[in-house]
C-alpha cells in the first residue's frame, strides 16, 4: 500500500511539473517528429527508452505477463521519467536562454501521457484523474479510450541507452562521494574523470554541463 502511494505521488508530482512548464496552448493532442527537429541528447535518450518500454510491454501484454508488464511501466515512469528525465529538464526549463522550450515542452506532455495511458490499466482511477488535469475541457472523453501509444522504432538507440547508464552510474559514484566527504548541498567542487574508454569520454564531454550543474561540480 505504501509503496502504490509514493507512487500515485511520484505521478501527481510529475503532472504538476508539467502543469506549471508547459504553456496551455501546448497541452492538447499534438504529435511532433522529433527528429525533424533539434532535441538535445536527453531528449534522444527518453524516447528510445520510452519506445523500449512500448515495444517490450506490448510483448508482456500479448503473454498475459500482467505483473512483469505493471513492473516495466512503474520502472519507466519512476527512475526514467521521474528521477532522470525531469531532473534535466528543470535545469533546461531554468536556464532564460533555453531555445528549444516550445519542442521540450511537446515532447514533456507527449511522454507524460503515453505513460499515464499505459498505466490506465493498473491505475485507472488515478490516471483517469491526472489525465482530465492534463487536458482541461475534456470532461467528456475518457482515458480509457484513447488510441494505445504506437511505438516508433525510429528512435530506439541501444548505444545511447548504454550511454547513459553509464553517466548515472557516474553520476550516483559522484553524489555518493558528496556525502562520504562530508559536503554541503551546495558547496562546488572539482571533478575529473580519468578513462580509456574515449567513446564515454565523448559522450561525457557533450553532457559535461548537466553533470556539472546536477552534481554541484565547479569543473
Amino acid at each position: 500500500v505504501e509503496a502504490s502511494r509514493n507512487f500515485a505521488n511520484k505521478l501527481w508530482n510529475a503532472t504538476k511539473f508539467v502543469l506549471m512548464n508547459c504553456s496551455s496552448s501546448q497541452i492538447e493532442h499534438k504529435k511532433c517528429d522529433y527528429a525533424e527537429g533539434h532535441v538535445d541528447l536527453t531528449d534522444q535518450w527518453i524516447l528510445s527508452k520510452l519506445n523500449r518500454t512500448k515495444k517490450e510491454l506490448y510483448e508482456l501484454l500479448s503473454n498475459y505477463k500482467l505483473g512483469e508488464a505493471a513492473k516495466l511501466i512503474y520502472e519507466f515512469a519512476w527512475n526514467d521519467f521521474c528521477d532522470w528525465y525531469l531532473e534535466f529538464q528543470k535545469i533546461r526549463f531554468n536556464n532564460p536562454g533555453f531555445e528549444n522550450r516550445i519542442l521540450s515542452e511537446n515532447l514533456l506532455i507527449e511522454i507524460l501521457d503515453n505513460i499515464l495511458t499505459m498505466m490506465n490499466p493498473f491505475m485507472p482511477h488515478l490516471t483517469e484523474e491526472l489525465w482530465h488535469s492534463l487536458y482541461k475541457g475534456n470532461e467528456d472523453i475518457l482515458l480509457s479510450l484513447q488510441r494505445w501509444p504506437s511505438l516508433e522504432v525510429k528512435y530506439l538507440d541501444d548505444n545511447l541507452e548504454k550511454s547513459f547508464d553509464k553517466l548515472f552510474q557516474i553520476i550516483r559514484l559522484i553524489r555518493n562521494l558528496r556525502v562520504e566527504l562530508g559536503l554541503k548541498p551546495a558547496q562546488h567542487i572539482s571533478i575529473f574523470l580519468v578513462s580509456d574508454n574515449i567513446q564515454l569520454l565523448e559522450f561525457i564531454k557533450k553532457m559535461s554541463e548537466d553533470i556539472r550543474l546536477i552534481t554541484k561540480s565547479s569543473d
